[in-house]
């Protein structure tokens, strides 16, 4: 299967050179993604919202259906599948 292209950009700089360089951008959790929180163990983004600081995901984990919401500037989740 083909992986879906990521956001890209051009800096200002290249803009002023004439040149290509494009920046890749982070995508960061995405909705069906595998994560680990160090208290509540594995989960499953099932939602995801908001840019930049305000960028939320939840979260539906493993152990007795518990729903989280996070702060993904601030949540300690790890990815553990793809996005």
């Amino acid at each position: 299967p083909s992986q879906p292209s990521l956001p890209r950009l051009t800096t200002g700089a290249a803009l002023l050179s004439g040149e290509s360089a494009d920046v890749s951008l982070p995508v960061g959790f995405g909705v069906g993604q595998q994560v680990r929180h160090p208290r509540y163990g594995r989960g499953v983004v099932i939602d995801a919202g908001g840019y930049g600081p305000r960028r939320f995901v939840t979260v539906q984990f493993e152990e007795g259906d518990r729903v989280e919401d996070f702060i993904t500037s601030k949540a300690p989740l790890q990815p553990i599948g793809p996005a």
